[in-house]
């Protein structure tokens, strides 16, 4: 009983900024104020973006500048595709066929596999940890942070109702800070199912709803 009570006021404490930061993160945290980087002006517009609306957008040429990987990353998920070819045919057949379940998104298809092994000579990671990406994160959270999750989805348009993460959610990691990087290999217009996100619902601000949404633990944001 003792234990159980515990897990949890150490789970619940997380919630709470000060815990948060100056029990589970001191060391990051203190690290990263004495350690600072300064940014570009288009990171610090983005940061400024962040911080305001939980959300920012700019392109790989402006905020890493011509000589990043963009290209490269683009070409080997072309040649991922390509290798992939039968089984992303038979994940579009399926997820026109079927309803996502909780268990499953059928509309998503991570060509990186469910768990990516993490390889820092790829190319996936080495765009995730270009250094300008990594600054605004540590900026945003005002300490030193890690790369936690990667992966590559290809995203199938389905004619069926909205489900799952396509509706108003909350991720589930999301109880205190959390941060998420999408890039586009792309184009993505009104028909193809763009990224939409409520400004002001990040958790440095207060604004909180309870939209039609999908959520395991009926947190939503809207």
């Amino acid at each position: 009983m003792v234990p159980t009570i515990l897990r949890k006021l150490g789970r619940a404490s997380r919630s709470f900024e000060f815990t948060f930061r100056y029990l589970y993160n001191f060391t990051p945290t203190l690290a990263y104020k004495f350690g600072r980087r300064s940014l570009s002006s288009e990171a610090t517009r983005v940061l400024e973006d962040l911080n305001r609306d939980g959300v920012a957008m700019t392109s790989a040429e402006a905020l890493l500048g011509p000589d990043s990987c963009y290209h490269e990353l683009n070409e080997a998920v072309s040649n991922l595709e390509c290798k992939l070819t039968d089984q992303l045919g038979a994940a579009r057949r399926s997820a026109q066929d079927q309803i996502a379940t909780d268990q499953k998104k059928n509309y998503l298809f991570p060509l990186l596999g469910e768990r990516p092994v993490l390889d820092i000579d790829s190319v996936y990671v080495r765009f995730a940890l270009h250094k300008p990406i990594l600054r605004i994160a540590n900026a945003y959270f005002g300490m030193y942070i890690r790369l936690r999750h990667y992966n590559v989805l290809h995203t199938f348009t389905t004619s069926g109702q909205a489900s799952m993460s396509q509706l108003w959610h909350r991720d589930r990691d999301d109880l205190h800070y959390i941060l998420k990087v999408f890039v586009y290999l792309s184009d993505v217009d009104e028909g193809a199912g763009p990224f939409v996100y409520a400004a002001g619902t990040h958790s440095k601000k207060k604004l909180r709803r309870e939209p039609a949404c999908f959520s395991r633990r009926r947190i939503c944001h809207a």
